[in-house]
């Protein structure tokens, strides 16, 4: 234990510039992932007698993309052309085939296509009577933006059949076409708490990494000098 101790002092500069070789590469690691702002919504219904699940998962993703993207002025279209995009990397493929999602890649120029990868709506697992929409987007505003044009496009298609309302006072909440939204006011950035991780993980590794190696070198120079 000594030598082992007595090894990491004097071998810290070693040590060092590989928890610092090592750090930097779970920060390039980190910085990687796509898509890392986000914004959640929630559609409220009651959970008896209302058929407003069946009927908004009746309408396609697709749709309510296309609907949105050509509503947009055209240097909004080519803005978000820009920035949305389908990755076909093989990263990207993987991503899609271990989490479930059906991607067309015969149409990965189309934008309402693109558009459509970039937002769900799921049942809220801890709740019978609520729908969760998320959006992600890879620069910040943009999820918080796309996630009040969703919603403004759901309620179009279905605003005929149910009662739509911001207002958690509103006295029709127990109607069972009356659904309650609320929108979501923030982005959440995955970066905050996807980098310390990474940056502490690697640092550990690079400790270890490093102390094996300083002792190994330690050790072969004792052999020698025998």
């Amino acid at each position: 234990m000594v030598f082992v101790l007595q090894t990491v002092w004097y071998r810290k500069s070693l040590i060092l510039g590989i928890i610092i070789l090592s750090c930097l590469f779970g920060y390039t690691l980190a910085i990687l992932v796509k898509n890392p702002y986000s914004a959640k919504s929630v559609f409220l219904y009651p959970s008896s007698g209302s058929n407003f699940y069946a009927d908004i998962s009746a309408i396609s993703k697709k749709d309510i993309a296309t609907q949105i993207f050509y509503g947009f002025p055209k240097d909004t279209q080519e803005h978000f052309k820009f920035l949305f995009f389908m990755d076909t990397s093989i990263t990207g493929k993987l991503y899609n085939r271990y989490s479930g999602r059906s991607v067309d890649y015969t149409n990965r120029y189309d934008p309402a296509t693109v558009l459509s990868l970039y937002f769900e709506l799921l049942p809220d697992p801890d709740r019978n009577d609520q729908l969760l929409l998320t959006v992600h987007a890879p620069r910040p505003g943009y999820a918080l933006f796309l996630s009040g044009e969703l919603i403004h496009a759901y309620e179009q298609k279905l605003g005929k059949t149910y009662h739509f309302s911001t207002n958690p006072k509103d006295q029709r909440s127990s109607s069972p076409d009356f659904v309650q939204i609320y929108p979501a006011q923030a982005e959440t950035n995955m970066m905050d708490s996807v980098l310390p991780i990474a940056l502490l993980a690697f640092a550990l590794i690079g400790l270890i990494a490093g102390s094996v190696l300083a002792i190994t070198i330690e050790r072969l120079k004792l052999v020698r000098l025998k």
